[in-house]
């Protein structure tokens, strides 16, 4: 009984989750071309959209997961035409 009590522990759920893919976390900015990663001083994690930049209708920083983007560009592979 004191078994079951610890499994469903807070704890232990956030333990669980915090194995989770970047990919599953982030969606699609984990591998779009236009995206800058950025740390902060803490330690926290943020996604950037370079499109934002010059597009307005495409947010800063995104809520994340991103599961839709109309400016989604795959990443740029090293024999891209496009590279930058």
């Amino acid at each position: 009984m004191v078994l079951c009590a610890v499994r469903n522990s807070y704890a232990v759920m956030v333990d669980a989750t915090a194995d989770r893919s970047e990919a599953s976390r982030v969606g699609l900015c984990a591998r779009c071309r236009f995206v800058r990663q950025m740390t902060s001083d803490r330690g926290a994690t943020f996604y950037k959209c370079e499109r934002s930049a010059t597009d307005p209708a495409f947010p800063k920083y995104p809520r994340l997961p991103v599961l839709e983007c109309p400016g989604y560009g795959p990443p740029v592979t090293r024999n891209d035409p496009l590279r930058e």
